[in-house]
């Protein structure tokens, strides 16, 4: 997935560091070594916002590579006035070591080697000197180049010390030495000037001409400015795309998605197009969209496919118990006194009474009673017209999962409520790609999130949901679709860092109306995520459609199944790190093991591009 990696000053002490921190955060790293930092960041083209930038994506770049996962908090978020301080402090050395340069210059015309020789050890030692004193205003190094010492020649013991040179001419009187042409001195000159390009050659800080050293970056990068500017790409990012898809791994699907999303840049003339692209460069594969999976199947090699399709025959609710026989015999019993309300009604509560004096109110069969007696009540209350809100529906909805969740730790976050995995993608993005707009990053408003609750203290999100009205245009659903998925593929990516690697799944729903359907998806061993339709989901409006509801009931105590096991992972994930909060011990095992695979980066609209 990496190519070759361009070095910069403070590569290895940022390696070192992201390598031996337990939770590497940028802000702690920059804290560590302060005074460093305007070295480091000297020759940088640009203002404070770019300079943070580009510090986020060395350090994301790096963690990265460690395969550490990149969290809410890793990067610096917000920009602070400590990066204004850091560059200015950066120009003024970068200032001070131009104008040494330029008499250096000077003397290589007069041609004086040691003159020469000395500028460079003056350069040198200037520069030293910047580094370990950020605080000073640059007084003390203006001295350093009074002409007095500029011209005095650097006595034979420390020449030959530092250059390991023994010129027996340089000892008689009548040396041409003495006249500064001594060839050694000439030849320690040459060899100074060449390491000097070399390193230059070798450290390439602040250029960005490697478009290959993080392909996942790359292609946001280009993503994010082709949205942001709303424009054609120019020639520049043309090559870049170029570059980029040039490199293919043989039968990487990560690789294939992202160079996907990338082809299609360029073709964001239909909502399909341009949900694929997103989907794509968040290494998403939708299964559910017929068009989208011939495009995957076309694209792919047969290798690439191949696991795809194997990933997603593991996937399914095969191991979650769904309805038991006892609920489904009271079901079909219910069922059985016909279709009048009153009757229905009846046999609901006639069947509820004889569960309560059982003590069974927390049984499955008491439940499936009660979500069928809220189905009932609302009978009446449809449209013919199939007018109802998106609101509405949501609600009408919203009561049956209030009874299958019923005493679980599982509760139901509405109102179109900010996800908080989402905004964390969001901060993560607009730290590493949108580095000019200074303004806060907010996430996607969701209709229905399952959280884990924590009786008050700790709310986990466990997926997103969202509801459209019907009648919606086709171009409304395949957008709907594509931001769920990339709002649970953030869901997904916060619990498998956050929480436990056996958290590698989830289910969601996704409803037009009344009628929807719940879907699976995984995060792959790869590092990509696919999307699975597990079946129908509908509200019933009649009672000749409730006849036929006994699958969708199977199917969402399946999803009630499913959750209730997730929430149980994720609270015994926070009783361990309360554990070791309280017990800081060296041997505490991770939580994180070391092969797991690189982490992406979920696509959403920049600001600019959702105005």
């Amino acid at each position: 997935m990496t190519g070759k990696r361009s070095r910069y000053d403070g590569m290895k002490e940022l390696e070192e560091f992201v390598m031996n921190a337990k939770k590497p955060r940028l802000m702690e790293f920059v804290k560590e070594h302060m005074e460093s930092f305007p070295g480091w960041s000297m020759g940088f083209k640009g203002d404070a916002p770019e300079l943070l930038r580009k510090w986020n994506a060395r350090f994301a770049t790096a963690m990265r590579m460690r395969q550490k996962p990149l969290l809410h908090d890793s990067l610096c978020i917000k920009y602070t006035k400590e990066w204004s301080s850091i560059l200015s402090k950066a120009n003024n050395m970068l200032s001070l070591k131009e104008m040494v340069e330029e008499i250096g210059v000077g003397a290589v015309i007069t041609g004086k080697p040691l003159v020469k020789l000395a500028v460079q050890k003056t350069i040198s030692s200037i520069i030293d000197c910047s580094e370990k004193n950020q605080d000073q205003d640059g007084q003390d190094e203006q001295e350093s180049l009074a002409p007095s010492k500029l011209g005095q020649p650097y006595p034979s013991s420390s020449k030959s010390q530092e250059n390991d040179l023994d010129c027996q001419e340089c000892t008689r009187p009548d040396s041409p030495c003495n006249d500064g042409n001594c060839p050694l001195f000439e030849d320690a000159v040459l060899q100074d000037h060449q390491r000097e390009q070399e390193s230059h050659q070798l450290d390439d800080p602040f250029g960005d001409t490697d478009p290959d050293t993080d392909l996942d970056m790359a292609v946001h990068d280009l993503a994010y400015k082709k949205k942001a500017r709303g424009s054609l790409i120019d020639e520049n990012d043309i090559r870049q795309l170029n570059a980029i898809l040039a490199r293919r791994e043989s039968d990487s699907v990560v690789d294939a998605l992202l160079k996907l999303g990338t082809t299609y840049l360029e073709k964001l003339d239909t909502p399909t197009n341009e949900s694929l692209m997103k989907l794509s460069i968040s290494r998403i594969i939708n299964l559910m969209d017929k068009d989208m999976v011939k495009v995957y199947q076309d694209f792919m090699t047969d290798v690439e496919w191949k696991d795809v399709m194997s990933n997603s025959a593991s996937m399914n609710l095969d191991l979650c118990t769904g309805l038991s026989l006892a609920t489904r015999k009271l079901f079909r019993d219910v069922m059985s006194v016909g279709d009048d309300i009153d009757d229905l009604t009846a046999a609901i509560d006639c069947k509820k009474a004889e569960l309560s004096k059982a003590k069974m109110r927390k049984s499955q069969e008491y439940l499936m009673l009660s979500i069928v007696q809220k189905i009932v009540e609302g009978f009446g209350r449809w449209s013919n017209l199939n007018e109802e809100s998106e609101l509405t529906l949501y609600k009408r909805f919203s009561t049956i999962l209030d009874h299958l969740f019923d005493f679980t730790d599982v509760v139901l976050v509405d109102g179109e409520h900010t996800s908080l995995a989402t905004r964390q993608m969001v901060q993560l993005n607009k730290a590493l790609f949108e580095s000019m707009d200074l303004a806060s990053a907010y996430g996607r408003r969701i209709d229905l999130i399952l959280v884990y609750h924590d009786h008050g203290r700790k709310q986990v999100e466990l997926c997103t949901n969202e509801w459209k009205r019907q009648g919606v245009s086709n171009d409304v659903k395949i957008q709907q679709q594509g931001k769920n998925l990339r709002s649970n593929a953030s869901v997904l990516t916060q619990l498998y860092n956050n929480y436990s690697h056996d958290i590698d799944q989830l289910v969601a729903m996704d409803f037009i109306g009344h009628v929807g359907y719940l879907y699976l998806m995984k995060k792959t061993s790869l590092g990509y995520f696919v999307a699975k339709s597990l079946g129908t989901v509908f509200l019933p409006k009649n009672p000749e459609s409730l006849q036929l509801f006994e699958p969708v009931l199977d199917l969402l105590f399946k999803f009630k199944e499913f959750k209730v096991a997730m929430a149980k992972k994720v609270k015994q994930t926070i009783c361990l790190q309360e554990i070791e909060s309280m017990i800081q011990t060296h041997d505490t095992p991770t939580r994180n093991p070391s092969n797991s695979p690189t982490q992406g980066f979920i696509f959403f609209n920049p600001k600019a591009a959702r105005k």
